[in-house]
């Protein structure tokens, strides 16, 4: 019956908190990327924003923490288009 408890317990773990983990570190990276590369190209916000959709749409990351980079990466496209350097 304890093992049954664990075992439950461990799969609540893995529907609930490994999705959560895996979006997060999703998120993080494309910022991380973002940084990096200072997006300094048209180009290379709209790649960035590609990927982004392909996250979501594959589930890695929620539709919250998509919008949330979306509209990082499309304030930095704005700036650009206004000659800002962000």
């Amino acid at each position: 019956m304890r093992s049954a408890v664990l075992l439950t317990g461990l799969l609540l773990d893995l529907l609930f908190l490994v999705p959560a983990k895996i979006g997060t570190a999703v998120l993080e990276g494309i910022r991380d990327a973002a940084d990096k590369e200072r997006l300094v190209t048209e180009e290379s916000i709209k790649d960035k924003l590609k990927e982004l959709q392909v996250s979501l749409e594959q589930g890695e990351i929620s539709e919250e923490e998509y919008e949330e980079a979306e509209e990082m990466l499309i304030n930095r496209l704005k700036l650009l288009s206004q000659g800002g350097e962000g």
